[in-house]
């Protein structure tokens, strides 16, 4: 692969540029610097080399930790352990064990090669969906341990998951004490994130999930900033955008909470009951 990008740099790059991008594919994993036939490239060259089937989609990208990295997929260890007749079963669990207070489900898968090389691997699923977190933890220990005994060092995508990846810091990190002293002002941008920055996927989401939250109306919230769709938020406005639906959705549920008070008190008792059990757990 590195000979392939030397002799073929795209763009103009000079024998230094193309060294540096040799440099993190290679020490870091860091595909961001390849262009899209270079990435596609890779990605072929990648299938090749482990025999897989490229139209399965046994890889795909992620931006991590400031760099972009490829992942395994179901199709990648699936495939793996079928054309290196990898034997695996699990050996312990999947069962829920306290960690420092917080509950988790765990798992040990063992494999074992033709050859006889034997590999164990451990996998951990916070408990958080009862109805599949066993089967998550399951899968996730025998792709982990499949990728291992390959000698691939790569992430699956059911560990990505628990990746908590270090992030800049956002509007819910803003205390409920700041909301209450800004009475609906734009907030500046969070520290460390330039104000005029769009938003991430992640933070769309959030938006989406708040504006249905709170039945508000996409269009006039888009309107209400003066922007197409809620891709074109800056990091200011989804600041100040968190504060308010935040705001608005507490307001409704205390409003609600009222009235149910009002008309059912004996099922907002129950209901409070409930809510005070599974805190505890």
């Amino acid at each position: 692969m590195a000979n392939e990008i030397t002799k073929a740099p795209e763009g103009g790059m000079t024998a230094q540029d193309v060294g540096k991008l040799v440099e993190s594919l290679v020490t870091r994993g860091d595909v961001s610097g390849l262009g899209p036939a270079e990435r596609a490239r890779h990605y072929l060259t990648m299938c090749a080399r482990l025999g897989i089937d490229a139209h399965t989609q046994p890889f795909a990208f992620l931006r991590l930790n400031g760099k972009e990295v490829m992942y395994a997929t179901r199709g990648a260890t699936d495939q793996l352990a079928r054309i290196h007749r990898i034997n695996r079963r699990i050996v312990d669990g999947p069962k829920v064990m306290d960690v420092a207070g917080t509950k988790l489900v765990y798992a040990l898968c063992e494999v074992s090669m033709p050859d006889g090389r034997t590999e164990t691997a451990t996998a951990t699923v916070p408990l958080t969906d009862p109805v599949n977190v066993l089967m998550k933890c399951e899968t996730k220990s025998k792709r982990r341990v499949t990728l291992s005994i390959c000698g691939l060092g790569v992430l699956d995508e059911t560990e990505l998951e628990t990746i908590h990846e270090p992030r800049q810091p956002t509007a819910h990190d803003v205390g409920r004490e700041v909301a209450e002293k800004t009475q609906g002002r734009v907030l500046p941008a969070p520290v460390g994130v330039t104000p005029h920055a769009k938003v991430s996927s992640a933070q769309v989401k959030l938006i989406q999930g708040l504006l249905g939250n709170t039945n508000s109306d996409p269009v006039k919230f888009c309107r209400a900033y003066q922007i197409m769709t809620i891709t074109d938020l800056t990091q200011e406005q989804y600041a100040d955008a968190c504060l308010k639906l935040d705001r608005k959705q507490r307001e409704q549920a205390a409003e609600a909470r009222k009235r149910m008070a009002e008309e059912d008190p004996a099922g907002l008792a129950e209901r409070e009951a409930i809510e005070a059990e599974s805190r505890q757990v």
